[in-house]
């Protein structure tokens, strides 16, 4: 549509490296998309922040591999040569350039998962809500696809990887629009990669069209209808809600522990406002095994170190 889409494809017979130094580009994205079959869907990778690659994406490109770049300037430039060959072949493991850090990785897919469609999350202090080469994905959008998944940032763009700045959690909360562009039946929604955000920030699922908001853990899947009412296809049906914990804390009933269940290191309390208290750990044969004078802090977070516990499910008090 003469938006600047173009179709390339690997030339040689070996893989070739998107992040490679020594292409000469100039007047391309950043990101590239390739259709992953596994999954019915385009695959992104972003070379300025792996992390953040969708559906599979991988920084290399197999031989023969055809893949979509967008021109961002009148005259771009990408000029390949041998130098950016790799011995490394793409496959189903997603490339990841150091540790993820406050990156959010959300998954609608139909059952048996015959497609599916995936957005990613996230703030970096870099980042700006604007659409950035460096750190965002457009998402192509291709009517014959029938499941297309994506975030929206407050300039309306619809995003595959949305990376903005930190909020400021402790006076506000981050509403972020997702549509879902699907045809009719019941989806999956799942969320993972919580636990890389810092503690006290609890992420939320609004569903406009059933009018239910959901807390989002780890491992949690949410089934998502969509049908032949309008509203259950209106974009910005659903919303993710970001905020501090602190929110909930004076009228919370239940205590909230995270991350639920344990990654076996750091547990984290939300106890309140209270200046100090006891906390008490109970394994399931009712014996206590740890007991703790509380002195929160301001925002009501206590943690503490459970190497030492043996597997198990156990109560806090």
């Amino acid at each position: 549509n003469g938006n600047g889409w173009n179709l390339l494809s690997n030339p040689y017979a070996s893989p070739i490296d998107w992040m490679s130094t020594d292409w000469a580009r100039s007047g391309v994205s950043g990101t590239i998309f390739i259709w992953n079959p596994r999954v019915n869907q385009y695959a992104s990778f972003n070379m300025s922040n792996p992390a953040a690659a969708t559906n599979g994406g991988s920084r290399y490109i197999a031989p023969g591999q055809a893949f979509f770049l967008k021109s961002t300037a009148s005259n771009p430039v990408l000029n390949i040569n041998e130098r950016v060959k790799s011995s490394q072949f793409p496959d189903t493991v997603l490339f990841r350039n150091g540790s993820i850090k406050n990156q959010l990785r959300l998954v609608v897919s139909n059952d048996p998962n015959e497609i599916s469609d995936e957005v990613v999350i996230g703030f970096d202090d870099s980042a700006t809500e604007s659409f950035e080469d460096a750190f965002d994905a457009l998402k192509p959008v291709f009517p014959s696809i029938p499941l297309q998944f994506s975030a929206v940032n407050d300039l309306g763009e619809n995003l595959s990887a949305h990376i903005f700045s930190a909020p400021d959690f402790q006076n506000s909360e981050k509403v972020i629009p997702l549509n879902l562009n699907a045809v009719e039946g019941i989806y999956i929604f799942e969320a993972s990669h919580l636990n890389s955000f810092e503690p006290g920030i609890s992420i939320y699922l609004k569903d406009e069209f059933k009018g239910t908001t959901t807390r989002i853990v780890e491992g949690l899947k949410l089934a998502i209808e969509v049908n032949s009412d309008s509203a259950s296809k209106a974009n910005g049906r659903l919303k993710l809600i970001m905020k501090a914990d602190k929110f909930n804390l004076e009228t919370r009933n239940e205590m909230l522990v995270w991350p639920n269940p344990s990654d076996g290191a750091q547990v984290y309390f939300a106890v309140g406002n209270q200046e100090k208290g006891v906390l008490r750990i109970f394994n399931m044969l009712g014996a206590e095994v740890r007991n703790y004078q509380v002195s929160t802090s301001s925002n009501g977070i206590f943690e503490t170190n459970i190497t030492d516990l043996s597997n198990g499910i156990y109560t806090a008090i």
